[in-house]
């Protein structure tokens, strides 16, 4: 990816909103007007502090500007509309700069350095300060929008989550990156030597140190920084041929599963791929999901579709069994995004600690009448019906949404 090299996954993304090529950001605005999430529309307050009771913490955001980039203002305003409570920002031309600043702030927990010119995506600091409290990582990174006068493309860091890797060491040898699409705990740069931005290198050079004192980097799926790029044709990612994508749901893109898969479409479509949106419940109606198992005209609309991948959310709102997804798996690559525990359980979404699954989900189901509801003569038939699939001779695949959901679904 030019200058990024591989320490990014190439690829990952290229320029494919294609109902957006003709649509201009506009020069003033740099980016943020036409952007989905800009300043305009209404933003929602942050809880009063993080999930575990904790205040949101200091954030320190430093806008490295040494020849007055004419996108300076715009990258100040996309600071500003971040609507995150605790956080300041100064624009700098050093690294030394940086060291004042935050050493005469003794509250600081997190530093943030951004180029003049590239813009935080909505939201970015407190997605990224969320995530550090859960995991407790160091460094907090997540996907970068390239654009120009349109979106470009989007990668991430390949790096997994997880402890610095000495092994990717050679690839940060090819980062100048930008240092917007890194949230770094500032404990952590200090024990690290601090920064230096005499050779241009300051995220590339930390790098090592970081990794050398055993730092910790979380990856999140979402835009954390939108990068303004002048040549496209230097940071064109290398793709793969474009899928056919059927995202599949029980009743659309509502409620929480429902927006979560959305999101997922989203990115696939952003990715290159061509996605079609096809919801069980024009076929059957909610009200007879406990006796509904096959979906006729849906199964056969996506088997002839020539379609690469299935990509399957929440079913449950139509159906209590999953047959229909064997089948269709078939005859083409199924993927089942475990929005909750449906497909593994009897009945429910959430086992809540009932231990029957260890032997079987059967008549003796606790919570029969709670959603998704289902006669209990007819669970152990319904288990019995997805440990089949799951164990078939072509199972889908299964996508966990979470570390919670991964470790949760393999104990089941």
């Amino acid at each position: 990816m030019g200058e990024i090299g591989p320490l990014f996954r190439a690829g990952c993304v290229q320029a494919a909103l294609r109902e957006r090529e003709d649509e201009d950001f506009g020069e003033a605005s740099h980016g943020i007007a036409s952007w989905p999430f800009g300043p305009h529309e209404r933003h929602e307050a942050l809880p009063p502090s993080l999930p575990n009771g904790d205040s949101w913490p200091r954030i320190c955001v430093f806008v490295l500007d040494r020849t007055g980039h004419q996108g300076l203002t715009a990258t100040l305003a996309s600071i500003e509309h971040q609507a995150y409570p605790n956080a300041r920002h100064a624009v700098v031309e050093s690294a030394d700069s940086v060291e004042d600043v935050a050493l005469a702030d003794p509250a600081a927990r997190f530093v943030l350095l951004i180029q003049a010119g590239n813009l935080l995506a909505p939201g970015a600091l407190a997605a990224m300060a969320l995530e550090a409290s859960l995991t407790g990582a160091q460094v907090i990174t997540g996907l970068r929008v390239l654009f120009d006068r349109r979106i470009i493309g989007v990668d991430v860091v390949a790096h997994p989550s997880g402890p610095i890797d000495a092994g990717l060491l050679a690839a940060a040898d090819n980062i100048a990156a930008s240092g917007g699409e890194f949230l770094l705990e500032w404990e952590a740069v200090r024990k690290a030597g601090g920064l230096d931005f005499s050779a241009g290198r300051s995220i590339a050079n930390l790098w090592h140190r970081l990794a050398a004192d055993g730092a910790h980097l979380a990856r999140i799926g979402r835009p954390v920084l939108l990068r303004h790029v002048a040549d496209r044709h230097a940071h064109r990612p290398l793709l793969p041929a474009a899928l056919s994508i059927v995202a599949l749901t029980d009743l659309g893109y509502t409620a929480g599963a429902g927006i979560a898969h959305r999101r997922l479409s989203d990115a696939l479509k952003l990715a290159g791929h061509r996605l079609t949106h096809v919801t069980l419940g024009r076929e059957s109606p909610p009200a007879a999901a406990e006796w509904t198992e096959t979906f006729p005209r849906t199964e056969a609309a996506i088997l002839a579709g020539g379609h690469d991948l299935v990509l399957v959310g929440n079913v449950h709102g139509v159906t209590r069994n999953t047959r229909f997804l064997a089948r269709l798996a078939s005859h083409l690559p199924v993927a089942i995004v475990l929005h909750d525990l449906f497909p593994l359980t009897g009945r429910c979404a959430f086992p809540n600690g009932c231990t029957l699954i260890a032997t079987g989900c059967d008549a003796r189901c606790p919570s029969p009448d709670q959603y998704p509801q289902l006669r209990p003569s007819r669970v152990a038939h319904a288990y019995a019906e997805k440990q089949d699939v799951l164990s078939g001779p072509t199972p889908p695949l299964l996508l966990a949404n979470s570390t919670w959901t991964a470790l949760a679904a393999r104990e089941l």
